[in-house]
């Protein structure tokens, strides 16, 4: 199974938006996942972040499965 191609899934589903607010979308998106601004490498660790605590309470809520 590959990993999905977070670009793709975008454009896909701004291709029925005005095309500057899908322009933008897309091009939020891009920055994200290049990583090369400060901006989106906040965002990124953010993200990463969210999902440790999110583990952390799943964990604590007796999920058994998290480790």
């Amino acid at each position: 199974m590959t990993k999905p191609e977070p670009r793709e899934i975008t454009a896909d589903q701004t291709a029925a938006l005005p095309s500057t607010s899908g322009d933008m979308v897309r091009a939020a998106v891009d920055e994200y996942e290049t990583r090369q601004t400060i901006e989106a490498k906040c965002a990124k660790d953010a993200d990463k972040l969210e999902m440790l605590f999110q583990a952390v309470e799943y964990r604590e809520t007796g999920v058994e499965r998290v480790t």
